[in-house]
Order: structure tokens, then sequence, then C-alpha cells
């Protein structure tokens, strides 16, 4: 009787935990209008926002990373650029361009979360980023950050296999990030951070003291 062929079909099943791989993504396509400038390109000349961004992702090992929305030619060294899928859409569909492209390219297989960072977040640390990364459970759909008002969507971590449930949400018209996470119900961890370091700078005023 002849032995049975062994299996060598590789596991492809997702590691959820604290230590499993993820992607990054830099949310760059907001149309800035209260600033009077884009967002993405203020700074300083040790980098721009955008830059920073992508650099503390880099720091706390995602990979790869993508910035979604904005001009190519915004897009440092070590990122890649992925287009709107709806423009005008607001963040949400930025987020969902990102996965899909990420799904797109194999990245689903490896890195079964996505953490997303939008890019007026000029006193984020990499400490943060760490606290929301160990949240991460198999129970878990999506960490968020909480602050003094609320939930934080984009300061977040994604799973993969939440895809499906955004684009659809999208499809039915809705567009508020916070709206998505609240159907998550108990599946969604929430991590409370400084209030200092959610500070986003939306009007020139805002940038005093930064």
């Amino acid at each position: 009787m002849e032995s049975p062929t062994p299996d060598l079909t590789p596991d492809l099943t997702p590691d959820l935990g604290p230590d499993s791989p993820f992607t990054g993504v830099v949310l760059a396509g907001g149309a800035s209008r209260r600033m009077g400038r884009d967002k993405a390109t203020l700074g300083s000349p040790q980098g721009t926002w955008l830059e920073r961004s992508v650099a503390r992702l880099a720091s706390a090992g995602a990979s790869p990373i993508w910035v979604a929305g904005g001009d190519p030619s915004w897009v440092p060294k070590g990122a890649r650029h992925v287009p709107d899928g709806r423009p005008g859409q607001g963040p949400l569909a930025g987020i969902e361009s990102a996965m899909q492209r990420s799904r797109a390219q194999g990245a689903a297989r490896g890195a079964a979360w996505c953490l997303v960072l939008a890019c007026d977040l000029p006193r984020l640390e990499g400490e943060s980023l760490s606290r929301l990364l160990r949240a991460r459970s198999a129970e878990a759909s999506a960490v968020v950050a909480l602050g003094p008002s609320g939930l934080e969507p984009l300061v977040a971590i994604y799973q993969d296999a939440l895809l499906e449930a955004l684009e659809a949400f999208l499809e039915s018209g809705q567009r508020s990030a916070r709206g998505f996470l609240e159907t998550l119900g108990p599946a969604l961890i929430q991590v409370e951070l400084p209030p200092s370091v959610l500070l986003n700078a939306n009007t020139p005023e805002d940038l005093q003291g930064l």
C-alpha cells in the first residue's frame, strides 16, 4: 500500500496576534481648505508631515507603506502611492483604496492588519503606535485610538478581512469612518491615548506651538 502523499500546501492562515505583520497607510487626500495649502507638505527642514508619518510607520515595522491620495510627487522614498478610488468621498474611501491595493498585490497573505494614520498628526509618536499594535488579537476586527472627542478612526488598525464590509458600507452611500467602526460592536478594541498626541492641525492658527 502506497504511503499517502504529504500535504505541502503552505498554511496561509493569518496570524492575528500582536506580533503579526502589517501594512501601513498614510491618508494624504484631504482638501485642506481651512489650512489653505496641502497639509501633507507642511513641516520643517527635517521633513514634511507626510515624510514623518511614513517614517513613523517604517519604524513601527509596517511593510509595505501606502500613501493614499494626494500628489504622487509628494510620496517619500520607502512608500508607494495609491490614488483614491472614490475621489471626494472622504478618508474611509482612502482606506478602502489602500486595502484593495494591498490585497491585490498579495500582501493580505502575510499582513493581516493595516495601520492607518492621517498625515496631519504632528505630535503622534512611536509609543502610541506600539500601544495600538500590542492590542491586536484574533478576537478584534479593528483597534482604534480613543481621544477626548471619541473614536479616532484615522489612528487605527484594521483587519484585512474587513475589506468586504468596508466596501459594502461605502457602496450603501455611507461615508463616516466613525460610523463604520461603530458597526463592529465588541470586535472593536479601543485604546485611550493622551490628547496631546492626537492633536491634528486644520488651520494656520493650529500650527502655533507645534
